[in-house]
């Protein structure tokens, strides 16, 4: 569920994959909240796919609450802020695939549909677990990336097969729902974390310790998490480094620049560059 600070490496395959960069790692490990090393904000360049193996957590997807049992698998498109919520300290079994490629393929049709729900539920006997397996066990091998794309192939034709889930759950606070909702409409707009304070009746500890306890954030880092995610799109659609910087609703563009290298590996510029 929590993943390392610095962005999942991505293997470069030789052709068939030059456009299709994919990482994957399988885990069974114990999970401590309070581990400096992970990162529970989570925003991607890539496509996420979150295979629940064993147990069952929840995830908070742009705003929504997703609860992910075993068997079901939960969709984070570039850009969705998505964060695990809900953890025990307790040891999970979990799989994750990002792709890197642009879902403007027929491949991704479903991702962008106008009722598309994150939440995605497999066929009854889906082989989408044997399919992650296979391909966690040959992503080192370079002359397997025909194979490697066969597999990743078949894994979004299940995914595509599979029930929509709507289904969310209600454990947070009225008062943190209320709030996220507002940061979600207005994140570019807000100025400080005490506007937050004054437009919702509530104490400044009140607010961190909600964020603390339900997301293992910060409001003020889970506003800059929105903001990214709103420059990532601008970035993509040909606006300047400058201009994604206003529009995202950071006043100071070396600040952006400094948030953007540190949660993406890369500065804005090189991002674009690397678009072209």
């Amino acid at each position: 569920m929590y993943e390392p600070k610095r962005p999942p490496r991505l293997y470069s395959k030789t052709p068939p994959l030059p456009a299709m960069r994919y990482g994957i790692y399988f885990k069974d490990t114990f999970i401590d909240v309070d581990d400096p090393t992970i990162d529970p904000l989570h925003i991607h360049e890539s496509l996420e796919i979150f295979y629940n193996v064993r147990d069952e957590v929840s995830f908070l997807v742009n705003g929504t609450v997703y609860p992910v049992k075993a068997g079901q698998v939960l969709i984070s498109r570039p850009g969705d802020v998505h964060v695990c919520i809900f953890p025990e300290s307790k040891s999970y079994l979990y799989g994750c695939l990002w792709i890197d490629t642009e879902l403007s393929s027929p491949l991704f049709s479903f991702l962008t549909e106008n009722d598309f729900s994150p939440l995605i539920t497999p066929e009854e006997n889906s082989p989408i677990l044997d399919l992650l397996e296979e391909l966690d066990r040959i992503k080192d091998d370079e002359s397997l990336g025909t194979r490697a794309l066969t597999l990743i192939l078949s894994i979004l034709s299940e995914l595509s097969r599979g029930h929509r889930e709507s289904r969310r759950t209600a454990p947070l606070p009225e008062s943190l729902t209320a709030i996220i909702r507002y940061i979600d409409t207005h994140c570019t707009e807000i100025r400080s974390v005490g506007e937050l304070v004054e437009k919702f009746f509530i104490s400044p500890s009140t607010l961190n310790r909600h964020f603390r306890t339900y997301l293992h954030t910060a409001p003020r880092e889970y506003i800059e998490a929105k903001r990214l995610s709103h420059a990532l799109a601008l970035l993509k659609n040909g606006a300047s480094v400058t201009k994604a910087a206003e529009e995202a609703g950071f006043p100071d563009c070396s600040h952006f620049i400094m948030l953007f290298k540190k949660k993406f590996g890369k500065t804005p510029l090189r991002y674009k560059k690397d678009l072209l």
